[in-house]
């Protein structure tokens, strides 16, 4: 079988590379079924990056024009690779797009789309969008959400913070939460910010010289991005995958959207008491003195870890995978 995943990240206004590294490791439990192809924009260097480290082939393409979501164009660019299945992750498919794939013969997947092209799909998975659709097609819910379950949660853990707000940090999140924090509060404490780019972590460095912070790393695009989460007594980040590998693997969160669609979720899981949204108006050194003085997180079994197997469990059952 032919399976491409169709996919964008950094680039994109709604999507961070949280969901291009999600694609890949759903790559991973499913590389027995068939070749997988990864079909992205050229300009997003920083995903395609990722993609490439885990060996799977990369589709090149003449120009971008030809991967604009839900055109004519990307259509046929699919189409031209002959796929047996479409695996899209994206918050938006069009029913044309979807309705004449189906038409081709193709069987298609789609991951946290709230889009009309869901109703048409083989199946939807939307564990952290929320659909008005009710299809018997489009399944819901955190235990669909796929993360990275190799990393383990660590009894012992150093006196380091994580902050990190995503490969492409749209709202400059880093660099507020710098300004915010009171880093003599923290001197028995590291501080590992990682972000997308080498550029903005020189803009970053620059500013902790200027400041003169001396308890703050700056890393960007690291290969050990979760086990330096999984480190950490304290993760500040976004409403996205990073937020759910900190709950999953039972680490104190202090979060602030950096997407629409991320404001259910964090609203819903501080309600559950699994994270705590910062709130800008309130002193951040003081939210963060407070959340490390209640290091019991509490525990939860919504978010396991053994969402990719459910997903796959799901796509054998209904014989949209088969070996």
């Amino acid at each position: 079988m032919r399976l491409i995943i169709r996919t964008d990240a950094s680039e994109s206004s709604d999507f961070g590379t949280g969901h291009v590294q999600r694609m890949t490791l759903f790559a991973e439990n499913i590389k027995n079924y068939g070749n997988i192809f990864f079909l992205m924009r050229s300009k997003n260097q920083f995903s395609v990056s990722k993609t490439i480290q885990t060996k799977f082939k990369v589709v090149k393409i003449n120009s971008d024009r030809d991967l604009e979501q839900n055109t004519k164009e990307e259509l046929f660019s699919i189409l031209k690779l002959k796929p047996d299945i479409v695996f899209f992750d994206r918050l938006n498919t069009k029913y044309n797009l979807i309705h004449i794939l189906k038409k081709k013969n193709v069987k298609v997947v789609s991951f946290d789309d709230s889009g009309l092209g869901s109703k048409l799909t083989n199946l939807t998975f939307n564990s952290l969008v929320s659909s008005k659709l009710e299809e018997a097609n489009i399944l819901n819910g955190y235990k669909y959400l796929i993360l990275n379950k190799n990393i383990k949660n660590k009894k012992i853990r150093k006196n380091q913070i994580f902050i990190s707000f995503g490969g492409f940090d749209k709202k400059k999140l880093c660099q507020k939460m710098l300004q915010k924090i009171d880093f003599s509060k923290f001197n028995n404490y590291k501080f590992i910010l990682v972000c997308g780019s080498n550029s903005y972590k020189q803009q970053l460095e620059k500013f902790i010289k200027i400041t003169e912070i001396n308890n703050v790393k700056i890393l960007a695009r690291t290969d050990n991005f979760l086990e330096t989460l999984s480190n950490s007594k304290l993760s500040i980040t976004a409403g996205g995958i990073t937020l759910f590998e900190s709950i999953r693997l039972k680490i104190p969160s202090l979060c602030y959207p950096q997407f629409h669609h991320q404001i259910r979720n964090i609203n819903q899981l501080e309600d559950l008491g699994l994270t705590i949204k910062i709130r800008m108006n309130q002193c951040l050194t003081k939210q963060i003195l407070k959340t490390l003085n209640q290091l019991n997180h509490k525990k939860n079994n919504i978010i396991d870890g053994l969402g990719v197997d459910r997903v796959v469990k799901e796509l054998k059952q209904r014989k949209i995978l088969w070996t």
